[in-house]
C-alpha cells in the first residue's frame, strides 16, 4: 500500500505549543547547538541562570563571563526569556573548543532589545578584533560581520519588539541576514579570525545586550541559501507557532 505524503508542516496537538516543530527542527541533522531560556534547558541559582544545556545534545554549556541573566516568566508570550542586563555584564561563552566559524553556517536569535538608548548592542560574538558578530549597530540596523571588515546590513526598526534573526555565511564569500521571515540581504564575508569562545550577548569590545533573549540556535548549513528554502520553512514556522513572530 502506497504512503501518504502531507504537504504541510506537521504539528501534534497533543505536545505544548511548538514542541512537535522543535522536533523535527532537532531530527534535522543540520542544527548542532540549541541555547533555549526555559527552566527544563536552564540551570538556575533562585531565578539566575547558571548555565544552559544544549537541546541539540552536544554537550557543550553556556556560563556566565560576567553576571548571569534571569530567567523571566511569560516575557515572551507564555514562555520565558532570559533578561540581560549590561549593567550587570550579563553575558554567557560556550564551553569546549572554540568554534571556528569557517564553513557554511547559521545563526538564529529570538530578542528583544530593552534599553533602546544605546546605538551599539551584541547578541551573539567571538574572537578578538570584532572579525565575528552579530548586533545592532545604530538604530535602524543589524548587522553581521563575518571576517575582516565585511558587514551585511539589513535595515530594522522593531528592536523594542519580540523578533527573529537568521544569518548565515555559506563558507566562501556569500553573507546573508533575514529577520522576522523576511527576505534575506546578501553581503560579502569570509573566514573570521577567532580565538575566544562564542559569547551570547556581547562581543569584544562592542555593546553588551540589553533585553531579552529565549534563543541560540547555530547550523553546519547556509539556511538562508536558496537549495535550502524547505529547512528555513520549518524555523520560520516554528517561531511563528510557539512565538507569533514572523
Amino acid at each position: 500500500m502506497s504512503g501518504i505524503r502531507l504537504d504541510t508542516l506537521f504539528t501534534n496537538t497533543a505536545l505544548p505549543v511548538g514542541e512537535s516543530l522543535a522536533a523535527g527542527l532537532l531530527a534535522s541533522g543540520t542544527l548542532q547547538h540549541w541555547f533555549q531560556a526555559d527552566a527544563a534547558h536552564v540551570d538556575l541559582t533562585g531565578d539566575t541562570i547558571d548555565s544552559w544545556t544544549d537541546r541539540a545534545g552536544s554537550g557543550r554549556v553556556l556560563t556566565p563571563r560576567g553576571g548571569g541573566a534571569t530567567l523571566a516568566d511569560a516575557a515572551l508570550g507564555s514562555f520565558p526569556a532570559a533578561l540581560f542586563d549590561d549593567a550587570n555584564g550579563d553575558t554567557y561563552g560556550m564551553s569546549g573548543a572554540n568554534l571556528p566559524w569557517t564553513g557554511a553556517w547559521t545563526i538564529a536569535v529570538v530578542a528583544r532589545l530593552d534599553d533602546l538608548t544605546s546605538a551599539l548592542r551584541m547578541l551573539v560574538g567571538a574572537g578578538s578584533g570584532q572579525t565575528f558578530y552579530l548586533g545592532r549597530i545604530g538604530t535602524e540596523t543589524l548587522r553581521l560581520r563575518c571576517g575582516g571588515t565585511n558587514n551585511t546590513d539589513i535595515p530594522f526598526t522593531g528592536f523594542g519588539d519580540w523578533f527573529s534573526v537568521l544569518a548565515s555565511y555559506d563558507g566562501t564569500s556569500v553573507t546573508r541576514i533575514a529577520v522576522n521571515g523576511g527576505a534575506a540581504v546578501a553581503g560579502i564575508g569570509s573566514d573570521p579570525t577567532v580565538s575566544s569562545a562564542t559569547v551570547l550577548g556581547d562581543t569584544p569590545g562592542s555593546g553588551l545586550w540589553s533585553g531579552h533573549i529565549s534563543d541560540l540556535m547555530i547550523w553546519d548549513t547556509d539556511l538562508l541559501a536558496s537549495t535550502a528554502a524547505a529547512e528555513r520553512a520549518r524555523v520560520d514556522a516554528f517561531f511563528a507557532s510557539a512565538y507569533g513572530i514572523g
